[in-house]
């Protein structure tokens, strides 16, 4: 018996929602696009579940959209720059995905938000930056 269900796509119909934080719910299937309609959203939890296929791209530039929280899915994305300059997020959590790429800004904006102290924020940034500098070249 496989108890995993498919997160409901009516939750989009529910254009005040401001939050979504549905954690460890074994949740099956994809994302549903229709989420992409919330505009009013700010939080979205989905980490810990079954879920897989592509990340939406809508979700990301939402455009009040604070934290998006979606590790430890079967999720894969291609993700750069000029997408997450047109959103809000200051948290943003894609860890143990499939995710094919992500640059160093992004890596950068993660690091941002942690509760790291400015001295080893600045060594992680220096270090990623050699980083993309040795992968470039």
């Amino acid at each position: 018996m496989n108890s995993s269900v498919p997160i409901p796509t009516e939750i989009a119909k529910l254009p005040e929602l401001h939050e979504i934080r549905l954690p460890l719910n074994k949740f099956s299937g994809t994302i549903p696009r229709e989420l992409q309609e919330l505009t009013g959203l700010v939080v979205l939890d989905l980490g810990h579940n079954g879920l897989q296929g592509e990340i939406p791209t809508g979700i990301l530039v939402l455009p009040h959209l604070e934290a998006l929280n979606l590790n430890h899915n079967r999720l894969f994305g291609h993700f750069s720059l000029p997408l997450t300059l047109q959103s809000k997020l200051t948290g943003l959590n894609l860890w143990n995905n499939l995710v094919s790429w992500i640059d160093r800004w992004h890596v950068i904006f993660c690091i941002s938000d942690c509760a790291l102290d400015s001295t080893t924020k600045q060594i992680l940034c220096s270090l990623l930056g050699r980083f993309q500098q040795r992968s470039v070249t």
